[in-house]
Formats: C-alpha cells, structure tokens, sequence
C-alpha cells in the first residue's frame, strides 16, 4: 500500500519524467497487484495490514511536502528501498510449507526483479 499511495502521489506531482513514468507505471502495478492480495487475504480469512502502519505513514508523510528533485530523489530512493525489502520478503515467503503461498510468491516475485531494475535506473537519473 505504501508504494502505491507513494507512487500515486509522485505521479500526480511535478517530478521529472524519469519519475513521472515510473510512478505513473508502479500505481497501475500496485492496484492490480493489491487486488489480487485482498482477494487472497479475503480467501484465508486475514486481514492486510493499512495506514495503521506508523513507518509506512511516516514515509508518505515526508513525502508530501516535497517538491520536483526532492520528491524526485526521495521517491526514487523509497522505491529501491521498498523493492528490495518487498522481494525479500517473497523471498522468505517461497519457502513456507503451504502450497498456496509458494505460488503467490512465485508468482508476486516473477514480476518484481525487472522493476527493481526500473527503479534503481530511475534512482541514478535523479541523482545526476
């Protein structure tokens, strides 16, 4: 969820168009991907977790005032920061017992290298 509200609110400000595409892109990703979680968590009775996040809020928070480079950077850094923990985390997912979640990571995984890649090309044309 962090990274698609991040990734709404990059898109809909001035950024550079590194970002602009990237973000506008990574919300798509995020809704669909989010629909799918929902329906999953729906299925297996759990509950995602939201906004109650104190460090997910946080981060939007200090989003928000930034402006062209600063969010551009700062967003670009988030992204990067973000992949690489969401991966690792499927990662560690993929070796659970349960059939069903080694699918879902499989299948969330298949679909995360080549934006992280995205993302960290994103982060070195900010930071130029």
């Amino acid at each position: 969820m962090l990274q698609e509200r991040a990734s709404t609110l990059a898109a809909s400000k001035d950024t550079r168009p590194e970002v602009q595409e990237f973000a506008r892109e990574m919300a798509r990703f995020r809704g669909q991907q989010l629909g799918r979680l929902r329906a999953v968590a729906q299925e297996r009775g759990l509950r995602l977790p939201g906004e109650e996040d104190f460090e997910h809020r946080v981060v939007l928070e200090n989003l928000e005032p930034l402006d062209y480079l600063a969010l551009s950077r700062r967003y670009a850094e988030v992204q990067v920061q973000a992949l690489e923990q969401e991966i690792r985390g499927y990662e560690a997912a993929a070796r659970a017992t349960d059939e069903n979640t080694k699918r879902l990571s499989a299948e969330m995984l298949s679909q995360l290298p080549q934006r992280l890649d995205a993302a960290r090309r994103m982060h070195e044309a900010v930071q130029r």
